[in-house]
């Protein structure tokens, strides 16, 4: 969570760059500037905020799926 701001801002930066500052997907010729996203960067970026949408999605399922998870985690590391 630390990061959520800067990834955020990077994130509304490089959308600004190809020409849409809100979070909808490009349209029309923005969307065609695929150039913006072929850098290293730019796909650390995508990869980042993927996770963290799946890891925020996450806590919308029910507790017992949560419990289910820690144990097997625990099982897995060897803290059980």
């Amino acid at each position: 969570m630390k990061q959520h701001f800067s990834l955020v801002s990077m994130l509304t930066s490089k959308l600004s760059v190809i020409g849409t500052s809100d979070m909808a997907p490009p349209t029309g010729e923005a969307a065609s500037s695929s150039a913006v996203w072929s850098d290293d960067d730019s796909r650390v970026l995508a990869m980042q905020i993927a996770l963290k949408s799946a890891d925020l999605g996450s806590l919308g399922h029910p507790l017992e799926a949560h419990k289910k998870w820690g144990e097997a985690l625990a099982v897995l590391g060897g803290w059980d």
